[in-house]
């Protein structure tokens, strides 16, 4: 009798067991099945990260481009301006030696005109 009541608790045992092997084996799959899920998602967002990082530093490289070409273009801009400035100082030269000779050619013609 003994012997028929520890064989039918081994094999209970074994059946729990068994249960218990079947559900650890199911939550193993699920975990790499999760697992896999989790590593596609994380990928396709590195991915996604790429190409924005791409892109981003199209966007610097662009914006780069456009620092030095305003930077040249201030330099013209400067160059320009100081070529205005002596023009209209050259202006203002000439103004003053057309001045001068107006008042000579007036008195000149005040002197000779009764």
């Amino acid at each position: 009798m003994y012997l028929e009541e520890r064989i039918e608790q081994v094999e209970k045992q074994n059946e729990t067991t068994a249960r218990a092997v079947a559900e650890l084996t199911i939550d193993v799959r699920a975990i790499r099945r999760d697992q896999n899920e989790g590593f596609k998602q994380v990928n396709a967002r590195l991915d996604r990260l790429e190409t924005d990082v791409s892109g981003l530093k199209q966007d610097v490289s662009d914006l780069k481009q456009d620092v030095s070409t305003l930077k040249q273009d201030v330099s013209d801009l400067k160059q320009d301006m100081s070529t205005l400035k002596q023009d209209v100082s050259d202006l203002k030269q000439d103004m003053s030696t057309i001045k001068q000779t107006l008042q000579f050619v007036l008195a000149y013609l005040q002197e000779k005109l009764p």
